[in-house]
C-alpha cells in the first residue's frame, strides 16, 4: 500500500510546537509527493525512512538551510528537482538502488562539495548538477554516457571528474 507525504503533512509537521528546524517521516511513508516540502528555508535536516522508494519532483526545492541528505535504500529515481536550489546543502549520499538523476536534480546547490554517483545509475538529466560551484570532486560510474551532451556539470567551475 501507497502511503503518501503530502504538503499538507509537512505543514502539521512544521507547525508543531516542538519542530526546531529537524524531521524525522514516520517509517512506513512510501512517497513524498512532488514539492511536499518546497520553499521550508527553516528545514536544516530530515530523516527519510527505508520504507520511502519514490521522491517526487521539486520535493526538497528552495530548503535553503537543508545541510545534508540520507537518500535511503530503495529509492529507484531522483526526480527533476528534488533538490534544486537547496544552497547549503554539502552532503548527499546516493544509494545503490538509484538508477536515474533526473533534471535539475540538485540544480544550484552551490554548497555541495563532492558526490559519488552509484554504480547502478544508467542516465543522469540535463543539468543535474549545474552550477554547483563548490563541487570539485565527483566519481562517475562507466555505464553513464550522457554526461557529455546532457551538460550535467555545466558552471560547476570547481569541478574534477573522474571515471571508475
Amino acid at each position: 500500500m501507497k502511503i503518501v507525504l503530502t504538503k499538507e503533512d509537512v505543514r502539521e509537521l512544521i507547525n508543531d510546537d516542538s519542530y526546531d528546524g529537524n524531521i524525522v517521516i514516520p517509517e512506513g511513508v512510501t512517497a513524498i509527493e512532488s514539492y511536499a516540502f518546497a520553499y521550508c528555508t527553516s528545514l536544516m535536516s530530515v530523516t527519510i525512512p527505508d520504507s520511502v522508494t519514490e521522491i517526487g519532483s521539486r520535493a526538497f526545492y528552495g530548503c535553503r538551510s537543508l545541510k545534508s541528505i540520507v537518500i535511503p535504500e530503495g529509492v529507484k529515481v531522483i526526480c527533476d528537482g528534488s533538490f534544486r536550489n537547496c544552497i547549503s546543502l554539502t552532503s548527499v549520499t546516493i544509494p545503490d538502488s538509484v538508477t536515474e538523476i533526473g533534471e535539475m536534480a540538485f540544480d544550484y546547490c552551490v554548497s555541495l562539495e563532492s558526490i559519488t554517483i552509484p554504480e547502478g545509475v544508467k542516465r543522469i538529466g540535463f543539468a543535474a548538477f549545474r552550477n554547483c560551484i563548490s563541487l570539485t570532486s565527483v566519481n562517475i560510474p562507466k555505464g553513464i554516457n550522457e554526461i557529455a551532451e546532457r551538460r550535467v556539470f555545466i558552471g560547476c567551475t570547481s569541478l574534477t571528474l573522474q571515471r571508475r
